[in-house]
């Protein structure tokens, strides 16, 4: 059934928090909504997102600790640690982050791709974030993914850039 109206639409992202599932995170082209009730119901969670420049590509959970919440917006990466009561800028940009995605083995590691500011890695868990050398700022980047089975292994997609992969954790490409 239908839990939204119609002041929350057009959901981008959702995202589920494994330590408290009854959290549900929505990626939504003017904000944020959060359900704290396994989605039955719906409020704005946008403290600290900007007036303008919130529109949410992607949201996802830090799966190692609850509460803690990251979402790619089109003026950077914005992180809650309080269950989105809260939010602050910890990577700006000009362009919208399309995706962003957590190491399967090691939760700190953290790869965020851009529609032209290229990519971006986090090894302290997404609070600060270094631009990846060699992956191309001039093309739009949508998706990004590490292997589950080499840590070492990530590939990156976009628009013209075809698939990009790094077998050295993101030094190379």
């Amino acid at each position: 059934r239908q839990t939204n109206d119609w002041t929350i639409t057009e959901g981008r992202d959702v995202a589920v928090d494994p330590h408290a599932p009854d959290h549900v995170y929505l990626a939504l082209p003017d904000g944020v909504a959060v359900s704290r009730d396994r989605a039955q119901t719906w409020t704005r969670q946008e403290n600290g997102l900007p007036d303008r420049g919130k529109y949410t590509q992607t949201i996802k959970v830090d799966r190692s600790q609850a509460g803690r919440v990251l979402a790619g917006c089109e003026t950077g990466i914005y992180l809650t640690e309080d269950g989105a009561q809260s939010w602050r800028r910890v990577l700006p940009t000009t362009d919208t982050v399309d995706d962003i995605e957590q190491s399967f083995h090691d939760p700190k590691t953290w790869i965020a791709v851009t529609q032209s500011a290229g990519a971006w890695m986090s090894h302290d868990g997404g609070a600060t974030w270094t631009k990846l050398d060699g992956v191309p700022s001039e093309h739009t980047l949508y998706n990004v993914t590490f292997d589950p089975h080499n840590p070492q292994r990530i590939a990156i997609g976009g628009w013209d850039a075809g698939v990009l992969t790094s077998e050295d954790g993101g030094k190379t490409w």
